[in-house]
């Protein structure tokens, strides 16, 4: 389908994507006939114009007669015009301007497909999309639509699938071969097997951000398939139940992004072992296996950690927590939850962290309003603060949280 081609036949949703990809500037007003007008103005702007025959005529080339002939005959010219008239050198800077768009520009380009209809009106442009999102995949044959998306896009770099649709191994086998440029990859809740990350991992080297969230039927051996790309930024593997040994992802040396919710059958060994120099974001929360030692060691691991959040650990203990922080003085978020944490723990946490700046602590049965009056003077930085279902703690703790002025926002607690 051509940008003009049956314009009228699609919905609103899809012209304001054709639009996007276009690069026009929709009103938020505007009706479906107002973006038809619109996108065929563009399209005639861009359009090469048809030469008349009266403009042809004046274009062709005129008698010119003796008289004339000696007028226009050539001078001498002196040495100084012909400096004058030399040919200037071009800079760099305006060699680049003038030069043909370059694959960054592509880049912008953002296919969002909500159904069929959408994707086939996007067809048109497929050479020029960069990243696709699929919204709402369990209402269409999601194999089909990434078979035509591994044929007509070739230039493809982002792919997410979003909605829990469900796809074959083979299709997502057959996708990533056909791109071998792909930086970021995110599915959920997808019936994918190791066969697909491996494959995913063998073919999309240049991977950079990979989430497969909820794919209980990954194990290790995806793990130790990832651990092979070198430039991995970013991971998240919330979810997944099969998977044992985090310990096999130590190749990615790039890693600044963790996340492993609900890994309850991760073990307390290999996330020992984890070392990431360049990690500063880590959120390990409801992993049953954690404790005091392999969290210590974490830390001193990944020195680099800015942000951490720790809940539903319920082997984590108040003194733990407090080893484990010395280790990370830069860190400036944290979130605990779920832990047997007394109002001291609390206190020395927030005093070994000058540069706390977010702290959001909840169902922490042991806290008072203690906590709560403390941190808030020795808190300097502190510019929210979260408490909720501590059933300890009373309307006190509220107005407490009040008293942090000047601060960008706070969190009130509920019981």
């Amino acid at each position: 389908m051509s940008a003009n081609q049956d314009l009228k036949n699609l919905r609103v949703v899809d012209l304001r994507d054709i639009a996007r990809l276009k690069g026009i500037s929709i009103p938020a007003n505007s009706n479906k006939d107002d973006i038809i007008k619109l996108v065929r103005k563009t399209s005639r702007k861009s359009s090469p114009r048809k030469t008349s025959k009266k403009s042809s005529r004046k274009s062709s080339p005129r008698k010119v007669s003796k008289k004339s002939q000696r007028k226009s005959s050539p001078r001498k010219v002196s040495k100084k015009s012909q400096r004058k008239s030399s040919p200037r050198k071009v800079s760099k800077k305006s060699s680049r301007k003038s030069s043909p768009r370059n694959t960054s520009d592509i880049g912008q380009r953002i296919a969002i497909i909500r159904n069929r209809e959408s994707l086939d009106s996007l067809l048109g442009w497929s050479t020029l999309i960069a990243r696709i999102s699929l919204i709402n995949s369990n209402n269409y044959n999601i194999d089909d639509i990434l078979l035509k998306i591994s044929k007509r896009c070739p230039n493809l770099q982002h792919l997410i699938l979003s909605g829990g649709g469900q796809y074959s191994d083979d299709v997502l086998i057959e996708v990533t071969r056909k791109f071998p440029n792909l930086i970021k990859f995110e599915t959920y809740n997808a019936n994918i097997t190791d066969k697909s990350i491996i494959e995913l991992a063998k073919n999309c080297q240049k991977l950079e951000i990979l989430s497969i969230d909820r794919c209980v039927k990954l194990t290790d051996r995806s793990l130790q398939a990832i651990g092979r790309l070198k430039n991995l930024s970013s991971l998240s593997a919330n979810g997944c139940l099969g998977i044992t040994d985090i310990s096999l992802i130590l190749g990615c040396k790039k890693l600044w992004s963790l996340e492993l919710k609900v890994c309850r059958n991760l073990s307390d060994v290999s996330l020992g072992k984890l070392s990431f120099k360049n990690l500063k974001f880590m959120l390990i929360n409801y992993c049953d296996e954690l404790t005091d030692m392999s969290l210590n060691q974490i830390t001193k691991n990944c020195p680099k950690l800015t942000r951490i959040a720790v809940v539903g650990c319920l082997k984590l203990s108040g003194s733990g927590l407090i080893q484990a922080v010395r280790n990370i003085p830069k860190l400036s978020h944290l979130e605990i939850g779920e832990i047997a944490l007394d109002d001291d723990s609390l206190i020395q946490i927030v005093k070994i962290l000058p540069k706390l700046a977010w702290l959001d602590v909840g169902e922490c049965p042991n806290l008072t309003d203690r906590a709560v009056e403390e941190i808030v003077k020795i808190g300097k930085n502190l510019g929210t603060f979260g408490i909720y279902d501590c059933p300890r703690m009373t309307g006190r703790a509220e107005v407490l949280l009040g008293k942090l002025k000047g601060k960008e926002r706070y969190s009130l607690f509920s019981t």
